[in-house]
């Protein structure tokens, strides 16, 4: 929602402050190491958007409605989402505070 609804559509915060947000300055702010970043040594966690098709469709009516615009999604080097789907791998693990 932040990316679809207040990046592109409202431009209340810029495209690079609303990936920081959602990645390095969360995973920094919850002292996660290793994560929210593209570098070597890092988790390889990435997500691919197609960010003018990008929508939350879930509401309070259907909150179970698939978001849309999601190209991939990698998990530790794994995907596990193409094109919108889930492909079944599971490569993910509960992150911990240390």
């Amino acid at each position: 929602r932040v990316m679809s609804h207040y990046v592109r559509d409202r431009k209340l915060v810029t495209l690079e402050d609303g990936i920081r947000k959602a990645t390095s300055l969360t995973a920094e702010t919850i002292g996660i190491a290793n994560k929210g970043i593209i570098n070597e040594g890092y988790d390889a966690d990435i997500l691919v958007i197609d960010y003018e098709n990008l929508a939350d469709k879930a509401d309070y009516v259907n909150p179970n409605a698939k978001n849309t615009g999601y190209k991939y999604v990698l998990v530790n080097g794994q995907v596990a989402l193409a094109e919108d789907a889930c492909t079944g791998i599971l490569a993910g693990k509960a992150l911990r505070k240390k």
